[in-house]
Protein backbone atom coordinates (compact mmCIF):
# COMPACT_ATOMS: atom_id res chain seq x y z
CA UNK A 1 0.00 0.00 0.00
CA UNK A 2 1.70 3.07 -1.05
CA UNK A 3 -0.16 6.55 -0.53
CA UNK A 4 -3.58 1.08 8.66
CA UNK A 5 -2.72 2.93 12.49
CA UNK A 6 -1.48 3.87 12.84
CA UNK A 7 -2.36 2.95 16.37
CA UNK A 8 -4.11 -0.51 15.60
CA UNK A 9 -6.02 -0.80 18.82
CA UNK A 10 -9.44 0.42 17.00
CA UNK A 11 -9.03 -2.53 14.40
CA UNK A 12 -8.97 -4.97 17.17
CA UNK A 13 -12.75 -4.49 17.46
CA UNK A 14 -13.62 -4.85 13.66
CA UNK A 15 -14.08 -8.48 13.44
CA UNK A 16 -17.55 -7.60 15.43
CA UNK A 17 -18.35 -5.05 13.24
CA UNK A 18 -21.85 -6.67 11.52
CA UNK A 19 -21.18 -7.26 7.61
CA UNK A 20 -23.75 -4.39 6.88
CA UNK A 21 -21.28 -1.76 8.37
CA UNK A 22 -19.20 -3.02 5.09
CA UNK A 23 -21.29 -1.23 2.83
CA UNK A 24 -21.57 2.58 4.97
CA UNK A 25 -18.94 5.14 5.01
CA UNK A 26 -16.00 5.50 6.54
CA UNK A 27 -17.32 7.79 9.33
CA UNK A 28 -20.44 5.51 9.77
CA UNK A 29 -17.86 2.29 10.15
CA UNK A 30 -15.56 4.23 12.57
CA UNK A 31 -18.95 5.16 14.77
CA UNK A 32 -19.71 1.40 15.05
CA UNK A 33 -16.20 0.38 15.73
CA UNK A 34 -16.12 3.11 18.85
CA UNK A 35 -19.68 2.12 20.25
CA UNK A 36 -18.63 -1.81 19.94
CA UNK A 37 -15.30 -1.30 21.13
CA UNK A 38 -13.98 -2.13 24.95
CA UNK A 39 -11.16 -1.70 26.63
CA UNK A 40 -10.93 -5.25 28.19
CA UNK A 41 -11.10 -6.66 24.57
CA UNK A 42 -8.40 -3.91 23.53
CA UNK A 43 -5.94 -5.28 26.97
CA UNK A 44 -6.62 -8.72 25.69
CA UNK A 45 -4.94 -8.16 21.82
CA UNK A 46 -1.81 -6.45 23.24
CA UNK A 47 -1.63 -9.22 26.75
CA UNK A 48 0.03 -11.66 23.96
CA UNK A 49 3.75 -11.23 25.36
CA UNK A 50 2.87 -11.31 28.97
CA UNK A 51 0.99 -14.93 28.32
CA UNK A 52 4.43 -15.75 26.62
CA UNK A 53 6.62 -14.49 29.99
CA UNK A 54 3.71 -16.85 32.04
CA UNK A 55 4.25 -19.85 30.26
CA UNK A 56 7.53 -19.30 30.38
CA UNK A 57 9.48 -17.58 27.78
CA UNK A 58 12.44 -15.38 28.24
CA UNK A 59 13.22 -12.37 26.97
CA UNK A 60 15.36 -11.88 24.02
CA UNK A 61 16.02 -8.43 22.69
CA UNK A 62 17.44 -9.78 19.59
CA UNK A 63 13.64 -11.45 18.24
CA UNK A 64 13.05 -7.30 18.72
CA UNK A 65 13.40 -5.66 15.29
CA UNK A 66 16.53 -4.04 15.06
CA UNK A 67 17.46 -0.03 14.70
CA UNK A 68 16.27 1.04 11.28
CA UNK A 69 15.47 3.91 9.20
CA UNK A 70 12.88 4.32 7.10
CA UNK A 71 12.03 6.74 4.28
CA UNK A 72 9.16 5.33 3.06
CA UNK A 73 5.14 6.31 4.01
CA UNK A 74 4.07 2.73 4.08
CA UNK A 75 7.24 1.04 6.11
CA UNK A 76 6.64 3.91 8.59
CA UNK A 77 3.28 3.26 9.09
CA UNK A 78 3.82 -0.08 9.36
CA UNK A 79 6.74 0.18 11.60
CA UNK A 80 4.34 2.25 14.64
CA UNK A 81 3.12 -0.83 15.06
CA UNK A 82 5.88 -3.26 15.17
CA UNK A 83 7.38 -1.02 17.48
CA UNK A 84 4.09 -1.38 19.88
CA UNK A 85 4.16 -4.42 19.69
CA UNK A 86 8.41 -4.44 20.67
CA UNK A 87 7.66 -1.95 23.44
CA UNK A 88 4.74 -4.18 24.90
CA UNK A 89 7.53 -7.19 24.57
CA UNK A 90 9.87 -5.55 26.80
CA UNK A 91 7.44 -4.30 29.17
CA UNK A 92 6.30 -7.88 29.37
CA UNK A 93 9.35 -8.69 30.93
CA UNK A 94 10.71 -5.37 33.03
CA UNK A 95 12.99 -4.27 30.22
CA UNK A 96 12.39 -0.64 30.88
CA UNK A 97 15.02 0.50 29.25
CA UNK A 98 14.32 -1.10 25.78
CA UNK A 99 10.97 -0.19 26.09
CA UNK A 100 11.67 4.03 26.47
CA UNK A 101 13.82 2.61 23.24
CA UNK A 102 11.00 1.30 21.41
CA UNK A 103 8.05 4.42 22.27
CA UNK A 104 10.49 6.25 21.25
CA UNK A 105 11.08 5.03 17.71
CA UNK A 106 7.48 4.66 17.56
CA UNK A 107 6.76 8.13 18.28
CA UNK A 108 9.75 9.21 15.86
CA UNK A 109 7.95 7.62 13.01
CA UNK A 110 4.72 9.56 13.81
CA UNK A 111 6.67 12.44 13.64
CA UNK A 112 7.61 11.98 10.19
CA UNK A 113 5.03 11.25 8.89
CA UNK A 114 3.76 14.23 9.62
CA UNK A 115 0.33 13.68 10.19
CA UNK A 116 -0.43 16.92 11.88
CA UNK A 117 -3.16 18.26 9.97
CA UNK A 118 -4.36 15.62 8.65
CA UNK A 119 -5.17 13.07 11.50
CA UNK A 120 -5.58 13.91 14.94
CA UNK A 121 -1.43 12.36 16.07
CA UNK A 122 -3.14 11.67 19.87
CA UNK A 123 -5.00 8.74 18.57
CA UNK A 124 -1.52 7.37 16.75
CA UNK A 125 0.57 7.88 20.04
CA UNK A 126 -0.88 8.70 23.04
CA UNK A 127 0.08 11.86 25.33
CA UNK A 128 0.13 9.60 28.36
CA UNK A 129 3.27 7.95 26.97
CA UNK A 130 5.37 10.92 26.77
CA UNK A 131 6.58 10.64 30.76
CA UNK A 132 7.11 7.38 29.64
CA UNK A 133 9.69 8.99 27.81
CA UNK A 134 10.83 11.05 30.42
CA UNK A 135 10.75 8.77 33.20
CA UNK A 136 11.58 4.89 31.71
CA UNK A 137 12.37 3.31 35.24
CA UNK A 138 8.59 4.07 36.19
CA UNK A 139 7.30 2.24 33.23
CA UNK A 140 5.33 -0.73 33.60
CA UNK A 141 3.06 -3.48 31.75
CA UNK A 142 0.01 -2.36 32.52
CA UNK A 143 0.75 1.81 32.37
CA UNK A 144 1.40 0.90 28.74
CA UNK A 145 -1.35 -0.89 28.33
CA UNK A 146 -3.74 1.47 29.78
CA UNK A 147 -2.38 3.94 27.62
CA UNK A 148 -3.54 2.58 24.48
CA UNK A 149 -6.94 1.48 25.87
CA UNK A 150 -7.87 4.76 27.24
CA UNK A 151 -7.20 5.71 24.13
CA UNK A 152 -9.87 4.30 22.62
CA UNK A 153 -12.31 7.23 21.76
CA UNK A 154 -9.75 9.22 19.79
CA UNK A 155 -10.08 6.73 17.18
CA UNK A 156 -13.60 7.68 15.75
CA UNK A 157 -12.13 10.90 13.80
CA UNK A 158 -9.23 8.96 12.91
CA UNK A 159 -10.86 6.21 11.24
CA UNK A 160 -13.02 8.57 9.52
CA UNK A 161 -10.51 9.45 6.99
CA UNK A 162 -9.01 7.38 4.47
CA UNK A 163 -5.52 8.56 5.46
CA UNK A 164 -6.62 7.33 9.11
CA UNK A 165 -7.09 3.82 8.12
CA UNK A 166 -3.75 3.83 6.15
CA UNK A 167 -2.66 4.16 9.70
CA UNK A 168 -4.77 1.88 10.96
CA UNK A 169 -4.32 -0.49 8.54
CA UNK A 170 -0.40 -0.38 7.92
CA UNK A 171 0.26 -0.18 11.95
CA UNK A 172 -2.01 -3.20 12.98
CA UNK A 173 0.17 -5.30 10.41
CA UNK A 174 3.03 -4.40 12.07
CA UNK A 175 1.58 -5.27 15.06
CA UNK A 176 0.46 -8.23 13.90
CA UNK A 177 3.47 -9.79 11.68
CA UNK A 178 6.37 -8.21 15.17
CA UNK A 179 3.85 -10.62 17.30
CA UNK A 180 3.44 -13.71 15.02
CA UNK A 181 7.29 -13.94 14.54
CA UNK A 182 8.39 -12.74 18.35
CA UNK A 183 5.43 -15.61 19.47
CA UNK A 184 6.46 -17.88 17.04
CA UNK A 185 10.40 -17.58 17.68
CA UNK A 186 9.47 -17.85 21.45
CA UNK A 187 7.85 -21.12 21.19
CA UNK A 188 10.17 -22.66 18.56
CA UNK A 189 13.05 -21.93 21.49
CA UNK A 190 10.96 -23.22 24.12
CA UNK A 191 11.17 -26.33 22.27
CA UNK A 192 6.88 -26.43 21.21
CA UNK A 193 6.34 -27.08 25.47
CA UNK A 194 2.50 -27.41 25.05
CA UNK A 195 1.60 -23.99 27.17
CA UNK A 196 3.38 -22.67 24.85
CA UNK A 197 2.00 -23.63 21.79
CA UNK A 198 -1.32 -22.03 23.16
CA UNK A 199 -0.13 -18.77 23.15
CA UNK A 200 0.01 -18.39 19.46
CA UNK A 201 -3.83 -18.40 19.74
CA UNK A 202 -3.66 -15.18 21.55
CA UNK A 203 -2.88 -13.32 18.24
CA UNK A 204 -6.11 -14.80 16.60
CA UNK A 205 -8.43 -11.30 18.06
CA UNK A 206 -5.39 -9.27 15.72
CA UNK A 207 -5.64 -11.43 12.77
CA UNK A 208 -9.83 -11.38 13.10
CA UNK A 209 -9.11 -7.44 13.48
CA UNK A 210 -7.09 -7.43 10.60
CA UNK A 211 -9.20 -9.42 8.43
CA UNK A 212 -12.19 -7.48 8.64
CA UNK A 213 -10.80 -3.92 8.23
CA UNK A 214 -8.99 -5.33 5.21
CA UNK A 215 -12.70 -5.99 3.96
CA UNK A 216 -14.29 -3.11 4.86
CA UNK A 217 -11.62 -0.49 3.49
CA UNK A 218 -11.98 -3.15 0.09
CA UNK A 219 -16.23 -2.50 -0.04
CA UNK A 220 -15.98 0.88 0.95
CA UNK A 221 -16.47 3.34 -1.81
CA UNK A 222 -14.90 6.46 -0.17
CA UNK A 223 -11.67 4.89 0.58
CA UNK A 224 -11.72 3.02 -3.10
CA UNK A 225 -12.01 6.16 -4.89
CA UNK A 226 -8.39 6.69 -3.05
CA UNK A 227 -6.95 3.73 -2.91
CA UNK A 228 -4.92 2.88 -6.37
CA UNK A 229 -4.86 -0.45 -8.01
CA UNK A 230 -1.69 -1.41 -6.64
CA UNK A 231 -2.64 -0.19 -2.98
CA UNK A 232 -6.42 -2.02 -3.49
CA UNK A 233 -3.95 -5.81 -5.02
CA UNK A 234 -1.79 -5.27 -1.56
CA UNK A 235 -4.95 -5.41 0.39
CA UNK A 236 -6.32 -8.54 -0.99
CA UNK A 237 -3.07 -10.37 -0.76
CA UNK A 238 -2.80 -9.41 3.09
CA UNK A 239 -6.10 -9.90 3.93
CA UNK A 240 -5.44 -13.92 2.28
CA UNK A 241 -2.81 -14.97 4.11
CA UNK A 242 -4.13 -13.37 7.42
CA UNK A 243 -7.72 -14.42 7.25
CA UNK A 244 -6.35 -18.33 6.34
CA UNK A 245 -4.01 -18.12 9.75
CA UNK A 246 -6.95 -16.59 11.30
CA UNK A 247 -9.19 -19.15 10.56
CA UNK A 248 -6.72 -22.26 11.10
CA UNK A 249 -6.42 -20.92 14.36
CA UNK A 250 -9.82 -21.01 15.30
CA UNK A 251 -10.32 -24.80 13.79
CA UNK A 252 -7.48 -25.95 16.10
CA UNK A 253 -8.41 -24.65 18.99
CA UNK A 254 -5.56 -24.31 20.61
CA UNK A 255 -4.43 -27.46 19.32
CA UNK A 256 -1.36 -26.43 17.08
CA UNK A 257 1.21 -29.19 16.28
CA UNK A 258 5.02 -28.58 16.22
CA UNK A 259 4.61 -28.75 12.20
CA UNK A 260 2.01 -26.45 12.13
CA UNK A 261 3.97 -24.32 14.81
CA UNK A 262 7.00 -24.63 12.53
CA UNK A 263 5.02 -23.68 9.21
CA UNK A 264 3.46 -20.27 10.65
CA UNK A 265 6.63 -19.60 12.59
CA UNK A 266 8.89 -19.81 9.24
CA UNK A 267 5.67 -18.04 7.09
CA UNK A 268 5.99 -15.12 9.60
CA UNK A 269 9.96 -14.94 9.10
CA UNK A 270 9.44 -14.27 5.56
CA UNK A 271 6.66 -11.75 6.04
CA UNK A 272 8.95 -9.66 8.13
CA UNK A 273 11.63 -9.60 5.77
CA UNK A 274 9.02 -7.58 3.38
CA UNK A 275 8.34 -5.21 6.06
CA UNK A 276 11.23 -2.33 4.56
CA UNK A 277 10.96 -2.13 0.79
CA UNK A 278 14.45 -3.50 -1.35
CA UNK A 279 16.35 -0.52 -2.55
Amino acid sequence: MKPYRAICLICLLLAAVPAQAQDQTLERVSVDVIKIATQEQLTDMMSVSMRLKEAGASYQKALTYPEIKLDDSEAMRVFIGVRQFDALYAAAFGKKKDVAAFLKAQNDQVMQLNLKGRVDVAAVFPPELNWMLREPDKVNFKDIVAAYADNLSRYEKLGEEPAGLDVIGDALFGFVVEGLYVTGQSILQAGSDPQMLRVINGMSPSLNALSRLYEAMTHDKQYAAFCDTAEALELGERRGWIKEMADMLAQKGGSLSGNELQAIATFAVKKRQTLVPED
